[in-house]
């Protein structure tokens, strides 16, 4: 075997071999990561209830502006009355 295919399928041994390891072990790594995957899941929802809210306010604004910029181009320009003598 060349050189340069052995260094490309060490990678792939060594990830094969931690995959085998992870999936014999799982059941203790679950039991031991279950409290902070459940507080990620929290933090997570918070974070993405945020920045929905943060996208919503920003749409208002911009919605708002449009139509504020609508309603300026449709009005009318009020004529000033002339001063006779």
């Amino acid at each position: 075997m060349a050189e340069g295919q052995k260094n490309s399928i060490l990678p792939l041994l060594i990830l094969f071999v931690g995959g085998v390891a992870v999936g014999a072990n799982w059941p203790k790594i679950r039991k031991r990561i279950k409290p902070l995957l459940d507080s990620l899941g929290t933090k997570t929802a918070e974070v993405s209830n945020s920045v929905s809210k943060f996208i919503a306010e920003q749409k208002e604004n911009f919605e708002d502006r449009m139509v504020a910029s609508k309603m300026a181009k449709k009005a009318k320009p009020v004529k000033k009355a002339v001063k006779t003598k």
